[in-house]
């Protein structure tokens, strides 16, 4: 089955597969290709961002909800503008620590970085800190990817490295996370030009903010500039 989409934004959700047989279609920064053909788990949902009209098949019939405007905040591009230009001006590799509450979107929002460096010819590693909701590696583990290429789900992808926690939460293995933090990072830094650190959700409380602030300090005492 076709649908012929306008220059909009549309929501799709899974599950479904569909294929762009025409036109210039944009999902969380990565362009999709021609006859590249995406599946959306069930569960998700992802924008789909259509630079010119174009055509998609799929498998089923679904419901495209369209937008009038991007679901991307113009912040996000300029976070991406500011670490390119430090990048440029900087003699050491970078690593951006995202903190915020569970179910906020810092994983989406590491993924459209991910996707806009790339596209600016920077590699870039993900540190899934999440040892709870884990996307890369497994539960109970800290999981690093070293990307080269766009993608449009975390899940999806192998780990280059894991850090063994042994828990959903750092809150009872405090020395564990720290120390697996240090070897991810490093591993990072040595295998690409960014580090992006989604971390967990645990922000609020004492133990949340002292999370915090040992990972910056932690990185403080590391070679990279971090933002």
């Amino acid at each position: 089955m076709n649908k012929k989409l306008e220059k909009l934004v549309y929501i799709i959700s899974g599950p479904v597969e569909f294929e762009l047989k025409s036109g210039e279609i944009f999902s969380i920064g990565k362009k999709i290709i021609i006859g590249e053909k995406i599946f959306v788990p069930e569960g998700k949902r992802i924008p789909l961002e259509v630079v010119e009209p174009s055509e998609i098949s799929v498998e089923k019939d679904v419901e495209l909800t369209s937008l009038s405007k991007r679901t991307i905040p113009d912040d996000w591009d300029k976070v991406v503008d500011y670490v390119i230009s430090q990048k440029k001006s900087l003699d050491k590799r970078i690593s951006l620590l995202v903190f915020g509450e569970v179910d906020t979107g810092k994983t989406f929002f590491s993924t459209y970085l991910t996707n806009r460096f790339i596209e600016n010819k920077l590699s870039v590693s993900v540190l899934d800190c999440d040892t709870g909701q884990s996307d890369i590696g497994l539960p109970g583990s800290l999981g690093l990817a070293v990307f080269k290429e766009p993608i449009l789900f975390m899940a999806d992808t192998k780990p280059d490295s894991l850090a063994f926690l042994g828990s959903h939460s750092p809150s009872e293995h405090f020395l564990h996370y720290a120390s697996g933090f240090v070897k991810m990072v490093n591993y990072g830094l040595k295998n690409s030009d960014v580090v992006i650190i989604d971390t967990p959700g645990w922000v609020q409380s004492d133990g949340g903010r002292a999370l915090r602030r040992t990972e910056i300090e932690i990185l403080q005492g590391l070679d990279t500039n971090y933002f």
